[in-house]
């Protein structure tokens, strides 16, 4: 067993880099999390999905990477080469990243509580209005490596970004028209590489990081100040890498796929909250029910008061059969999923993120089938 030396890599954020990277963890994990034997209740089939939305003529080498809907009830759609599409009411409207953000790749792309799309991608964010799209900066990285891969924006108009890579990494903040960087140098905040940001109901940024150097986790910021930060050893989060994160209930949901671990025997991932006031973390294994592996991709907070979430395939060769890709949801403690092995998905499926619409139905993105399916309940 060999440990990945994760500060050895420029840029140890997507794709093919991350899915090779492998660092083995204590022993007492695989005793925590070992494949066999689910525990748990498969639960009752409540829901199955249809597809929604369907984009045939993308180029066969491309696929959906991230959507969202608008407060007008229009489909906003990334992919993976740099195409932005609107669906509004069935009419289809293309953009190109490249002469929005002036690269060929949309890394992040977000609605604002105004209804307003953004998208972050090469050393650029973008928003969307009047028909138009606008950069809005930033002017000044202050050091940091001029890429962009996350953007969030709350009510009073704070933008803030997250920037560069392992050895020039960190957040950029607006407030006042005015940018300021936020670094493990300057600050508490964890690890240069920051994966998700969302923003709480009182318009403060949760900010979950990938772990690097064996640093990493979740903080929050309100105004231009930490407030909390929680990770591994000190809070009892799983891991100090966190892939997705939600709102809903007074409690903020963490998913962990986290790409880098990789220990034989070993369900790797899991679903966390922790109250919004701070308090110590709840934890559930969604491959305890023998239907999904336990690598959470994407979290969403519904409406009607349920945690829907995807899994990846967990591709470590253990012999856990059950480990696949996955479209579930945590209702009242118990888990509903559906997999290859009650389902027409496949067990390697690509489902990057699940959203709620604007008729309150949850919609996954099946992104290397170019579509985007509804669940149906």
């Amino acid at each position: 067993r060999t440990v990945a030396d994760v500060s050895s890599l420029a840029e140890p954020r997507l794709g093919s880099v991350i899915s090779r990277m492998r660092v083995v963890t204590a022993a007492l994990l695989a005793v925590a999390l070992g494949c066999e034997s689910p525990t748990e209740s498969k639960g009752d089939e409540v829901f199955t999905f249809e597809t929604a939305y369907s984009f045939p003529t993308l180029a066969a080498s491309d696929f959906i990477t991230t959507f969202d809907f608008d407060n007008g009830g229009a489909l906003w759609v990334a992919t993976n080469e740099g195409t932005i599409i609107r669906n509004r009411h069935g009419e289809l409207t293309r953009f190109d990243a490249a002469a929005i953000v002036g690269a060929a790749q949309v890394h992040d792309l977000f609605i604002d509580g105004a209804g307003r799309p953004w998208v972050a991608g090469g050393g650029s964010v973008a928003v969307f209005e009047n028909e138009a799209w606008r950069r809005v900066g930033p002017d000044d990285y202050f050091g940091l490596s001029a890429k962009v891969w996350q953007v969030a924006v709350n009510a009073s108009g704070d933008i803030l970004l997250a920037v560069g890579d392992a050895d020039a990494g960190g957040l950029l903040l607006r407030r006042g028209g005015k940018w300021q960087a936020i670094t493990p140098g300057n600050s508490a905040l964890p690890s240069p590489l920051v994966l998700k940001i969302i923003v709480a109901p009182d318009g403060a940024f949760w900010v979950a990081s990938a772990q690097f150097q064996g640093r990493g986790g979740l903080i929050r910021i309100a105004g231009d100040q930490i407030t909390a930060v929680y990770d591994k050893a000190r809070t009892g989060l799983l891991y100090n890498w966190i892939d997705d994160v939600a709102i809903g209930a007074g409690r903020i949901w963490l998913g962990f796929a986290v790409p880098i671990y990789e220990l034989p025997e070993v369900a790797e991932g899991g679903i966390q909250s922790l109250p919004l006031a701070g308090g110590a973390p709840t934890t559930w294994y969604p491959f305890t029910t023998g239907l999904s592996s336990n690598r959470v991709a994407s979290v969403t907070w519904s409406s009607s008061g349920e945690l829907w979430f995807t899994t990846a395939l967990d591709q470590d060769g253990n012999g856990c059969a059950t480990c696949v890709a996955g479209i579930g949801v945590l209702r009242d403690g118990h888990f509903r999923i559906l997999s290859q092995l009650n389902s027409t998905l496949a067990a390697n499926e690509y489902l990057p993120q699940i959203r709620e619409g604007p008729d309150g139905a949850i919609y996954v993105a099946r992104g290397s089938e170019k579509t985007i399916l509804k669940i149906v309940r």
